[in-house]
């Protein structure tokens, strides 16, 4: 595809394309830096061959991964050999540059290499009847450098409390359709300038905790809470 006319692309949407079984090769794409896969329902994998030697999406800044149910990972590793090292570069490299990511919780725990994250939106779907897909410890301690979080749905189980100690650089935080407020989310955040709570017809009161944000916020947004 690098060769092909569409080496010029910038930004990909595929949605709601549900007999697509594989994507084209988007990562040889040198100029992607946007890239939107939503209600591709049958698709396993961003990238399907392991066996790739040039570098991978090496402009991508955005990705939008919403509603593949059938998603396993970002690589098809599994068909990786040991002794192929130029397929192991592409597994580290192929996000390093990305500095957005809007997806659900589950699509989060098949990526990694995300340090260079400045923003992220993550939506926790439920596992069950009573429990969400949490986000795990070691993703959020890799989240250092990010700024921006949006937190759609989730619980007091969704963010363990040692990750969230290493979102020193968080400065925005966004809270969305959650029915608790823990105290977990406002005890580590010291850089925290902007908290914004929307659609949470359960919570009546902002926890005591938020007082340990005193230094820093200087924006609270309160919306659509009907019983505070």
């Amino acid at each position: 595809m690098s060769n092909s006319t569409l080496e010029k692309l910038v930004d990909v949407h595929i949605s709601s394309c549900k007999n697509f079984l594989h994507l084209p090769q988007l990562g040889e794409l040198p100029h992607l830096k946007y890239l939107w896969v939503i209600a591709v329902e049958e698709v396993e994998y961003i990238m399907e061959d392991p066996l790739i030697s040039v570098r991978q999406f090496p402009s991508l800044k955005t990705l939008y991964l919403w509603s593949l149910p059938n998603l396993k990972g970002f690589l098809k590793e599994q068909e990786l050999r040991i002794e192929d090292c130029s397929s192991l570069k592409v597994v580290s490299s192929s996000l390093k540059n990305l500095k957005k990511l809007k997806c659900t919780s589950s699509n989060l725990a098949l990526l990694s290499n995300l340090e260079n994250l400045t923003k992220l939106d993550v939506y926790f779907e439920s596992t069950s009847v009573e429990t969400k897909c949490a986000v795990t410890t070691e993703t959020l301690r890799s989240l250092t450098n990010l700024k921006i979080l949006n937190i759609c749905n989730a619980d007091e189980l969704s963010l363990p409390e040692q990750g969230l100690r290493a979102l020193k650089s968080l400065a925005n935080l966004y809270i969305v359709n959650c029915n608790s407020l823990p105290r977990v989310w406002f005890v580590h955040f010291t850089a925290l300038e902007k908290l914004g709570i929307y659609g949470c017809p359960e919570v009546v009161e902002l926890p005591q905790e938020i007082k340990n944000l005193n230094n820093s916020l200087k924006t609270v947004i309160l919306s659509d809470l009907p019983n505070m």
